[in-house]
């Protein structure tokens, strides 16, 4: 497992009144870029899985709950990507 520390942060998403808990590397915990590359990898993968959501449903297709909660994560998902990548530029 990974051993770095991350800082947990809590943000309601805008459609819904579920939290959102979303970890949050810090300066001093993240220094190996490689965590920080596996990480916006993660990040980048739930983007997109968000991106074909979102066409499902200009689609017209019916969403279930779970890919509304989704949906909901996208902006909470998009500050991660920025906030990793001005860590990996550091």
């Amino acid at each position: 497992m990974d051993s770095t520390k991350l800082t947990k942060c809590s943000t309601t998403s805008p459609n819904y009144s579920d939290k959102v808990n979303i970890e949050i590397p810090t300066d001093a915990t993240v220094t190996n870029t490689e965590n920080i590359d596996r990480q916006l990898k993660r990040e980048h993968k739930r983007l997109l899985q968000i991106e074909e959501i979102e066409k499902k449903k200009q689609a017209g297709e019916n969403l279930n709950k779970d890919q509304l909660i989704k949906l909901g994560h996208k902006q909470a998902v998009e500050q991660l990507i920025e906030q990793l990548t001005l860590l990996k530029t550091k």
